[in-house]
């Protein structure tokens, strides 16, 4: 718990939609401040039990398709086997969030897609608006305004276009040395940080996103299966309260 204390938000200054920034060039990227949460942090949730997909609902890309043809559990670990065309979709809560601390612990077996989704606005489809954490392996930590769901969303400019009906926000380049993602088949540790709007992204501990303004800034949770078999051991939401 002390070290979640210490998580800090970085969020890119300036207003507006996206890319905005006042007085900063088009192109030019945003040197992000570092700001503390605003609120103290709550009692964990894990939101996986370890045993079954309790608390998950499936929403699949074919008529008929279930949960378990593509999410199963086995000791202690979430199996996603979204390889077949009847096995695309994603689960999420059958609750709604808002100001967190998303920890969620994965490895991709095959190096394919996927994704969290966070703030899911409206009719629960595939795919629906939310903001995306992608999980692509060799790209974890882009984030999509998929559908353009977020209303108002401001990142930085340098990084962030139009991709058919989203809006791309590429991952920061990470400082030579650092590894952002491990091997194949390694587990690795995300974290999704947002309160009032404001959003941190990290994998293994390395700043990999940040955006302010998100809105709307609280929904449903979700997890993607596009293609990739992945697992997950870990899915923990730390309220933050204000």
């Amino acid at each position: 718990m002390v070290a979640i204390r210490r998580i800090l938000f970085v969020a890119l200054a300036g207003a507006g939609f996206i890319g905005a920034a006042p007085g900063v060039p088009a192109g030019k990227p945003v040197v992000p401040p570092v700001v503390p949460l605003a609120g103290k942090l709550g009692t964990p949730i894990p939101l996986f039990n370890g045993k079954d997909a309790s608390g998950w609902l499936w929403h699949g890309t074919i008529p008929g398709s279930k949960l378990e043809e593509t999410f199963t559990v086995k000791n202690g670990v979430l199996h996603c086997a979204a390889v077949k065309s009847n096995a695309t979709g994603f689960i999420d809560t059958d609750k709604a969030y808002k100001n967190y601390v998303l920890t969620i612990d994965y490895r991709h077996i095959t190096p394919a897609n996927g994704g969290i989704f966070i703030c899911i606005a409206g009719e629960e489809k595939a795919w629906p608006d939310a903001l995306q954490v992608q999980g692509k392996f060799g790209a974890v930590g882009d984030l999509f305004n998929q559908n353009t769901g977020m209303k108002k969303m401001t990142t930085d400019p340098a990084r962030t276009r139009v991709a058919a009906k989203d809006i791309l926000v590429t991952r920061i380049k990470p400082a030579d040395g650092q590894v952002i993602e491990k091997p194949l088949g390694e587990w690795n540790t995300l974290v999704i940080t947002i309160e009032n709007g404001n959003l941190s992204v990290t994998n293994n501990g390395i700043l990999v996103n940040t955006a302010t303004e998100v809105t709307p800034n609280s929904g449903k949770i979700g997890i993607q299966a596009e293609a990739a078999e992945m697992e997950f051991r870990k899915i923990e939401l730390v309220p933050i309260e204000n």
